[in-house]
């Protein structure tokens, strides 16, 4: 999946389109959840990530905001939801199945997204001053309570939206990043197939993330206008229906 700063970059597009005025809080809650389950991997609790990355997810999502109204959370799960099952296809295709070859193509990504849009080198970022002290009781009791709707069982440790906030800060803190791929955003405009389908596409990194923004703006302004937000119920990892078995059949050589 894309990294901390592709994600924060996205979300703030996001934000700034819908002209939404957060309070210096809600900018750093929004910081921390437009992360989306990522945050899980840094704790013994791995497989919540999964769980909301490739399970159900649209369900997740739907039921999240039938129960919570604190905007942050919402708009940050789906800005983080939408820049993922546009994107990763792409990154997919490139790396396959290798986990070293996935962390190193994020890293890459990271630090062009963060020398293009935050006009600084990757290394002199400070994930910690994005994000909040910690996470109000309301909003954990909220976020578990639907989770639990969804799938049925409950985290093993309390309080794990602030644990796991505390554990990326840490992470990012010794965290050393990857250059080693050219033209991480297909400027050159290769061609590249969805591994799933074998569709064929040119689009650049950007454009896909274009596009999850202008997806997320649409649908969290039906939000706000009180109409009825679908949200298809793909898995963040494919864009395909969760439920449907895939395997990786393309992938560059």
């Amino acid at each position: 999946m894309p990294d901390f700063w592709a994600h924060y970059v996205q979300g703030n597009k996001v934000l700034k389109k819908l002209n939404l005025n957060f309070s210096n809080s809600e900018k750093k809650l929004f910081s921390y959840f437009v992360q989306g389950p990522d945050p899980f991997l840094f704790t013994r609790d791995e497989r919540i990530s999964w769980e909301i990355h490739k399970n159900k997810p649209g369900q997740f999502l739907e039921r999240l905001f039938k129960k919570c109204d604190q905007l942050p959370l919402l708009l940050g799960y789906l800005s983080h939801f939408n820049l993922d099952r546009y994107t990763h296809p792409y990154i997919l295709y490139i790396v396959g199945a290798d986990l070293k070859k996935h962390r190193e193509l994020e890293s890459s990504i990271d630090a062009e997204t963060a020398k293009m849009f935050l006009r600084k080198r990757i290394e002199d970022m400070n994930v910690k001053v994005t994000l909040p002290i910690s996470i109000p009781d309301s909003i954990e009791n909220c976020f578990w309570g639907t989770f639990k709707e969804i799938y049925e069982y409950e985290p093993s440790i309390d309080n794990l939206l602030n644990r796991s906030n505390e554990e990326m800060k840490k992470f990012y803190e010794t965290l050393e990043y990857s250059e080693d791929y050219n033209d991480v955003f297909n400027m050159e405009r290769r061609l590249w197939r969805n591994p799933f389908t074998g569709k064929k596409y040119r689009d650049t990194f950007l454009e896909l993330m274009e596009e999850s923004i202008i997806t997320t703006v649409n649908m969290f302004s039906s939000y706000l206008n009180g109409k009825r937000m679908k949200v298809p119920d793909v898995s963040a990892y494919t864009n395909l229906p969760y439920y449907v078995a895939t395997k990786l059949k393309y992938v560059r050589k």
